[in-house]
């Protein structure tokens, strides 16, 4: 197998590589940049760059709303009603393309990263394009790194190759991120289904509660009524006897009002309760929809992923070479994108 470098006539061989303790070798058309003055830097094009990229370049650096909305405007046949991957698989053919669509694609990506462009070209050799990298990795800033290397004049085989390596490693960890979420949202809505019996059980009480308190205080009302009808019907008495007829009905409306307030004061604490036992509820809720969402952010960009690994994989292979031997390896993972 042989690959091609543009700017160069000749065309090299793969180049092993070291993976673990045994040789392997890297399946990776590699296209170094033409070797630009410092008079005259010119950043590579989307088609001038090794086939083998524009996969994972369209995967990273383009959201799927965005690359509808550019062969939508080609205009691409089905762009509007296509499934993402079947748009994938267009963009990939278009990017190798010097024609409309490939310039439309080469304008959205430098749109897009156009902060990270303007860093990566203060770099004044490979060493700097490297430590800016590792920075951009750092602060899970890839997608416009990615594009900023590829593209960059002084970015060397090498460099390239890295790049690459680091973002194709990550479609390999998106599986266990995305087991992790749907976990978490198993759990969740484990625990929606507890708030969810909690308030029932809290909305009970206060019926209850109400029930009680509205039973006490038609008790409370008759007794008070009886008391005044009792001392009506003793104010002809001698005045001993209607003293304590008097302190008698005091004591008991006493009594009455501060059951009735106890009884208040109990209804509005179950209440608090009820409001912020939905207030709970309500954000479970809403964490939950937001890990609905991330699964299928996930899952899509996981298939994406599994599909974009399949295309790097000659087709004469032999599966038992497909797997990657990982021994021996310090692996760096990284978000694929901000946030």
């Amino acid at each position: 197998m042989t690959v091609k470098l543009p700017g160069l006539p000749t065309r090299l061989p793969m180049l092993p590589v070291k993976v673990g303790p045994a040789s392997r070798t890297i399946l990776f058309d590699r296209r170094t940049p033409a070797q630009a003055t410092p008079a005259e830097p010119t950043r590579r094009r989307i088609w001038e760059i090794s086939d083998d990229l524009h996969c994972s370049i369209i995967g990273t650096c383009l959201t799927t709303a965005e690359l509808r909305q550019i062969l939508i405007k080609i205009p691409l046949a089905g762009a509007h009603k296509d499934s993402d991957h079947e748009l994938h698989s267009q963009a990939v053919l278009l990017a190798g393309r010097r024609d409309h669509a490939s310039k439309l694609l080469q304008k959205a990506l430098d749109r897009r990263h156009r902060s990270a462009i303007s860093q990566f070209g203060k770099a004044r050799n490979v060493e700097d394009l490297r430590n800016l990298w590792t920075s951009a990795v750092e602060r899970a800033d890839i997608p416009g790194a990615y594009w900023a290397v590829l593209t960059h004049p002084l970015a060397t085989e090498d460099l390239v190759r890295r790049v690459f390596g680091e973002v194709h490693m990550l479609s390999h960890l998106v599986g266990a991120a995305n087991r992790a979420d749907i976990r978490r949202l198993r759990e969740l809505e484990l625990e929606t289904a507890a708030l969810q019996d909690k308030v029932a059980r809290q909305q009970r009480q206060l019926r209850d509660a109400v029930v009680s308190r509205d039973a006490t205080i038609a008790n409370l009302t008759e007794a008070l009524s009886k008391a005044i009808a009792s001392r009506s019907l003793g104010s002809t008495a001698i005045d001993g006897p209607g003293e304590s007829e008097r302190e008698t009905t005091a004591r008991l409306v006493g009594e009455l009002r501060t059951r009735v307030a106890s009884q208040t004061a109990r209804c509005q604490e179950v209440q608090r309760r009820l409001q912020r036992l939905k207030a709970e509820l309500d954000l479970e809720r809403k964490q939950r929809h937001s890990l609905e969402r991330r699964e299928c952010e996930l899952r899509d960009e996981l298939e994406s992923a599994e599909r974009s690994l399949v295309r790097q994989v000659p087709e004469g292979q032999p599966s038992s070479d497909r797997s990657i031997d990982l021994a021996g390896v310090t692996i760096l993972y990284v978000g694929g994108r901000s946030h």
